[in-house]
């Protein structure tokens, strides 16, 4: 309200926006002043009203009041007593869209939604079809959000499969790198959902050297599984695993396996490996020849087994403090054998250093700028706090390294960080750096702070992360 200079009131501004929503909201399936029904699919009609469905969706909008849908035009015989107001039939090939319909017509007069990962994609297709941009984008950005979920509940293929046909690019590759990050628990979870896999996105998948598997040889085994039924695909498939990550007892078994093409590994394993295997020495003419090849033998996976990284489970996360925790692991591969040493600050780093004040005659030196009493009983010692921060500070180096040369490899870290979701442990991120040798690398902010409470399980209190030690090989 203002005022005018006399005293008397001059204007009053009124904001009842919540009042209209609310009334608006209110006509959301009421017959009172409908001047439409929708059916859908043949079902049941929802009465409507054009005006509300115009203002929310452009394609009704054009539907109402174009000439291609006679019978939802209004009419001389839409008054009262006229009869029901005219029926627009609409169709829907995705039940699952059909079946979230009452959903999205409820958002169109309400403005609210309750999204989830069960029928986001749905919601995101009715908003599509109907041109819903505000919610198009808010599925959009709930979609590529919520991967992991889905994953969990083996939606991460279908999804995949609509990111493809509704070209969302980014929503396609948080799929393909969820896939590529649990691809055993995608394999041994639900063998239709493995089974399911086109040929060419396992393709895609085994020419990644960020595929999380827990050894080369479980991965083999994985694509011989794939491929039971499926003869044809082998010489496609086969010949991008990485046979030089297996060892020689390893490729024996593998050709072993029931249903397993022998002579077609036992070839590959020649052509890729040379003869080289984890227990041999890499020369300069294998590390040039073995470059040069599509699959990239040479190049390391992210794998989770013993000889080439180990787990880190940080029980209690909520009850620690701005402590250090020290992990040490050993990794080897073609005689090369690191040793790695990290040191971890999961909450923060808080450093405090004490010192005793020297007494110059009868009198002590006062206090450094700071710095506080330790105790009363100790009146000259004191205590100073040169850092104190939220940063989780994560320290990396070799400790040792054994190989002749350092210039034919260079060496990384990769952390991988897992959700607790639908009860299992799910790799949703990893991070990937660089160590040179004898170097103490430090990673400022592993975990930044409002980040940590999405990884930390809170029906366990624990952390989980997962360390990988790469040795990746040079061409000379």
């Amino acid at each position: 309200m203002t005022t005018a200079t006399d005293g008397s009131s001059a204007t009053e501004a009124l904001a009842h926006q919540p009042h209209l929503v609310s009334s608006l909201s209110s006509l959301y399936l009421s017959e009172e002043l409908a001047d439409v029904r929708l059916a859908v699919n043949g079902g049941a009609p929802f009465p409507a009203h054009r005006f509300v469905l115009a203002l929310g969706s452009a394609v009704f909008r054009a539907m109402l009041w174009g000439g291609r849908w006679a019978d939802g035009r209004p009419g001389e015989g839409s008054g009262a007593g006229a009869g029901p107001p005219p029926l627009v039939r609409l169709t829907e090939e995705d039940e699952g869209a059909a079946a979230r319909f009452p959903e999205f017509l409820r958002y169109l007069y309400t403005g609210r939604l309750e999204l989830g990962v069960g029928n986001a994609l749905a919601l995101r297709s009715l908003a599509e079809k109907y041109d819903a941009p505000a919610l198009r984008a808010a599925c959009d950005r709930f979609l590529l959000e919520r991967v992991p979920e889905a994953g969990a509940r083996g939606l991460a293929l279908g999804w995949r499969r609509y990111a493809l046909f509704a070209g969302l690019p980014a929503l396609e590759r948080a799929c393909d790198d969820f896939l590529a990050h649990n691809l055993e628990a995608v394999a041994l979870g639900d063998r239709e959902q493995w089974r399911g896999l086109e040929q060419a996105q396992l393709a895609a998948l085994l020419r990644r050297s960020d595929l999380v598997v827990e050894s080369e040889l479980a991965l083999a085994r994985h694509v011989l599984r794939w491929l039971e039924g499926r003869p044809e695909s082998a010489p496609g498939l086969l010949p991008l695993l990485r046979y030089p990550q297996m060892s020689g007892p390893e490729l024996e078994e593998l050709q072993a396996e029931p249903g397993s093409p022998g002579e077609l590994l036992a070839q590959l394993a020649r052509a890729q490996g040379l003869g080289v295997s984890r227990e041999s020495v890499l020369g300069k003419e294998a590390v040039s020849r073995l470059h040069g090849l599509d699959s990239r033998p040479l190049c390391q996976r992210l794998y989770t087994g013993r000889p080439w990284g180990a787990p880190w489970r940080l029980d209690f996360f909520s009850s620690l403090t701005k402590t250090v925790l020290c992990k040490e692991f050993t990794t080897s591969g073609f005689r090369v054998q690191s040793k790695w040493f990290l040191t971890f600050h999961p909450k923060g780093e808080r450093l405090v250093v004490q010192e005793e004040r020297p007494v110059r005659g009868s009198v002590r030196l006062p206090a450094p700028p700071g710095a506080k009493r330790r105790c009363c009983c100790c009146p000259g010692l004191y205590e100073r706090v040169l850092k104190d921060n939220d940063r989780a500070a994560l320290h990396c180096k070799i400790v040792r390294c054994h190989s002749g040369s350092k210039a034919t490899h260079e060496h990384q870290v990769s952390v991988l960080f897992h959700r607790f979701l639908a009860g299992r442990w799910l790799v949703c991120d990893l991070k990937t750096f660089n160590v040179p040798h004898w170097q103490d690398v430090k990673i400022d902010d592993l975990l930044p702070a409002p980040e940590r409470g999405k990884y930390v399980s809170q029906a366990e209190d624990t952390l989980s992360l997962h360390l990988i030690g790469h040795t990746n090989w040079r061409k000379i």
